[in-house]
């Protein structure tokens, strides 16, 4: 089994077909997956900050763990550029920071206990996972979980009972990236050619880690959060 750690940033891609219903919209995504080059991903993150979805603190310094209020902080860009100011607050005894009561009070986070936040925790990926999952329905995006989805994740595993659903759609989404890929007698089936970069369908062989555990850098949310930008502007257009 042969281990490839991926120098550049591997997102799962979505060819989009949104179909609106009366009460859901539904997002269904193929098995391909896309190579991003370090300059895409830059000119990614550089859209993120001309759409103001990147407070101007978390523009430096990438690859630095971001912390969970950080993280509420471009959670609340995101919603508020979308829908408008948040009015509601809910507070906490060890912050008075007014992106996290704006995010407690729509509902995305949560505290630790003992009306406690813990704001400058480092945020775990599948807790990123959970919270980004969370915006999802509050904007009615229903997102399928195929079968294969579960025999892709090498690390399934490792994933916490109570994030699991949110890391799987997140992954189907795109908005988790995976961070190595394992290659077992693998093959690709088939290669697309696409704006994002050059795609492949997946063969058997091929799994994914996720690295549930580990912490998000802000360069992977802010990846995230201009990708669930460019979905969810597209449902309220």
């Amino acid at each position: 089994m042969n281990y490839i750690k991926l120098n550049k940033q591997v997102i799962s891609f979505l060819l989009i077909a949104v179909f609106l219903s009366v009460n859901n919209i539904f997002v269904f995504a193929n098995e391909f997956n896309v190579i991003k080059s370090d300059d895409m991903i830059a000119d990614t993150i550089n859209t993120a900050i001309n759409r103001n979805l990147v407070p101007e603190s978390l523009q430096s310094d990438l690859t630095q763990e971001i912390t969970r209020a950080e993280f509420s902080a471009l959670i609340v860009k995101l919603y508020e550029t979308l829908q408008g100011e948040i009015a509601g607050r809910i507070e906490f005894t060890d912050t008075d920071d007014i992106n996290i009561e704006k995010a407690a009070y729509i509902g995305v986070v949560t505290g630790v206990g003992d009306n406690r936040f813990n704001p400058y925790e480092i945020l775990p990926r599948e807790q990123a996972a959970v919270i980004l999952s969370r915006l999802t329905l509050i904007f009615e995006l229903d997102i399928d979980i195929p079968e294969w989805v579960l025999e892709v994740i090498y690390d399934i595993e490792s994933i916490s009972p109570w994030a699991l659903e949110s890391v799987l759609k997140m992954y189907r989404l795109g908005a988790i990236a995976t961070l190595y890929t394992i290659d077992e007698g693998a093959h690709i089936t088939e290669y697309l050619e696409t704006d994002l970069g050059v795609g492949f369908q997946i063969g058997e062989g091929f799994q994914f880690v996720i690295a549930p555990q580990q912490p998000i850098t802000r360069e992977q949310s802010i990846l995230a959060v201009n990708l669930l930008y460019e979905v969810l502007n597209t449902i309220i257009e």
